[in-house]
């Protein structure tokens, strides 16, 4: 079955969202939130479903055939619930380690709690530390059939519901230095005696989900429960964060989907001054330009999803970039969405308004989950001076070396929907940097000229990354900031958005010759996009570019197709 195929099945078995029969239906997710109850329900539903198959990849047995397939999905049941979705989420976050490191008999006892419905959770932070991780006080020591852990693990989500936790924390050893470890610790079906649930955290957004922790105290985990790969347990952690970091971007996209929908058929019927909302000029330029965001932001989660099989070596760029562009630009949209609703957007006790305002609050936690926007900022800063030289190399390369505006690239499957990149990769194949390397930005700085309505735009972006280049010469090399210094944050967070500027280029020379889809990088997105993007370039959207964009959107919804350049199926009218 292809990811479309698969991702309009699991909408069927999903079920319309307005219909209270329905697995997760919006009612009894409003009334679980407002109530701040956890959604076993739903989670329940989900194991009936088989959509804990989903979890194991398929060389080990599962449904996983794709890394792209579980963004999906993840994207599907967020747009309904987050708080169930990022439940079901943080599972797959706690396998990872596994499915990196585990041996045969871990990841087998692993399978058999996922296929039992049972959560799970990786625990890392701690209450001291935060994001610091290399700082934990979790601490075990060897015994002569196991280890003795103490410790106390906070603001883990499933960390009471789950059935297991995998646990970053330190080994001592006699006559040795503590060593960084991860343990894979059960609970279901085993002696709980020095394990401690901690209350649950009350949060501004996911209400139901289980934030909480644990305190372990003597507790004693058997000898197999220690994940012995073949590379430091700290490596292991940064590597599953790689592929956690662009999973979550699913979540954001499923929640301002959501948001989207309401805003446009709330412009669409609501009479002002005599006319539809949507036809006053600002209304139609604002939601133009978020419908060009919002596809570019698509576009750069599906790409680096594919880039897990496709390209891992590059991971360590994409998952950054990836984990802090779509997330904060997912609030902010939902924030311009926000203005088209007016005061209707701030509302709780009245569909459908109710459940924009709880999207809005959810999709704001997944910004800080998996390497918050700082931390993914302080991963780009430190590479900034290699790619920085590489890229400069690639800007200067001779004309004759230059591909050809539109030609096929190895980028290809990156970049078309149609595509798909299965496997599942090696820990090996996951590196701690890229080493300057950034195929998605050489590829468009190797463009090239562009004539036609973009052409503008498009030269715009160039002279944007041209004078990116020179400020990070001059950062990296003349002064030699340190790279948590406040100009080369700044400078990543410049390159994150020229990245995003590449995406769309490159997407619209890939995407818009396909034949009869329903959404693509257009001429008009592609405008739309850097026009938004950087405002003081001047670049003019006309009110025919701004119609097509509309028109573009209003059919998606219509359709009952997701905002999305994958053309897939929706049920119900959410």
């Amino acid at each position: 079955m292809d990811r479309k195929a698969l991702a309009e099945h699991w909408e069927r078995q999903l079920g319309d969202p307005n219909l209270p029969q329905s697995a997760l239906n919006l009612h009894t997710v409003l009334e679980l939130d407002e109530h701040e109850r956890f959604p076993q329900s739903s989670i329940d539903a989900l194991q009936a479903l088989g959509a804990f198959e989903m979890l194991i990849p398929a060389r080990d047995g599962g449904q996983l055939q794709e890394p792209e397939q579980l963004l999906m999905l993840g994207r599907l049941l967020s747009r309904r619930d987050l708080s169930s979705a990022i439940a079901f989420g943080q599972t797959m976050l706690g396998s990872l380690p596994l499915w990196l490191a585990g041996t045969t008999a871990q990841k087998q006892r692993l399978i058999e709690d996922l296929r039992a419905g049972a959560l799970g959770c990786l625990a890392l932070t701690e209450k001291a530390h935060g994001s610091d991780i290399l700082s934990n006080e979790v601490s075990g020591v060897a015994t002569a059939d196991g280890f003795l852990i103490d410790g106390e693990k906070w603001l883990i989500n499933n960390a009471g519901q789950g059935g297991s936790a995998t646990v970053l924390g330190r080994l001592q050893r006699p006559g040795r230095a503590a060593e960084i470890v991860l343990w894979h610790l059960r609970k279901r079906g085993q002696p709980q005696s020095g394990w401690r649930a901690l209350p649950k955290i009350r949060t501004l957004g996911i209400r139901g989900a289980d934030i909480s922790g644990f305190a372990l105290s003597g507790y004693r985990a058997d000898a197999d429960a220690l994940l012995r790969g073949t590379e430091p347990a700290i490596y292991t952690v940064l590597k599953t964060l790689q592929i956690s970091r662009i999973l979550c971007s699913g979540f954001a996209l499923g929640a301002v989907d959501t948001q989207f929908r309401l805003a446009l058929r709330f412009a669409r019927q609501r009479q002002l001054y005599g006319k539809p909302v949507l036809a006053i000029p600002m209304v139609r330029a604002r939601l133009a330009h978020c419908t060009a965001r919002l596809l570019v932001a698509d576009l750069m989660a599906q790409l680096a999803s594919r880039a897990i099989a496709a390209l891992p070596q590059e991971l360590s760029l994409l998952s950054a970039i990836a984990k802090f562009h779509v997330p904060t630009e997912a609030e902010a949209l939902g924030r311009e969405l926000g203005v088209v609703l007016g005061a209707r957007h701030y509302l709780r006790s009245e569909l459908p308004w109710s459940l924009f305002q709880k999207m809005q609050r959810d999709g704001q936690v997944v910004s800080l989950f998996d390497g918050s926007t700082q931390v993914n900022l302080s991963l780009i800063a430190a590479q900034l001076r290699q790619l920085g030289e590489q890229l400069a190399q690639v800007s200067r390369s001779l004309p004759a070396e230059q591909q050809p505006a539109g030609a096929p690239t190895p980028l290809a499957a990156l970049f078309m929907p149609e595509q798909a990149c299965r496997g599942w990769p090696e820990a090996a194949e996951l590196k701690l940097s890229n080493g300057g390397m950034d195929s998605i930005a050489s590829a468009f700085l190797r463009l090239g000229s562009v004539s036609g309505p973009c052409a503008a735009a498009v030269n715009a972006l160039r002279a944007r990354w041209q004078a990116w280049l020179m400020d990070c010469e001059q950062a990296t090399q003349v002064q030699r900031l340190a790279h948590d210094s406040v100009k080369l944050m700044q400078l990543a967070e410049r390159y994150i958005a020229l990245h995003s500027g590449a995406v769309a280029v490159l997407g619209w020379l890939f995407t818009r010759s396909r034949v009869g889809q329903q959404a693509c990088i257009s001429d008009a997105v592609l405008i739309s996009y850097i026009a938004s993007r950087w405002p003081e370039a001047g670049i003019e959207v006309t009110d025919q570019q701004y119609a097509e964009i509309i028109a573009m959107a209003e059919r998606l919804l219509d359709q009952q197709r997701l905002i999305s350049l994958q053309e897939v199926q929706l049920a119900g009218s959410l």
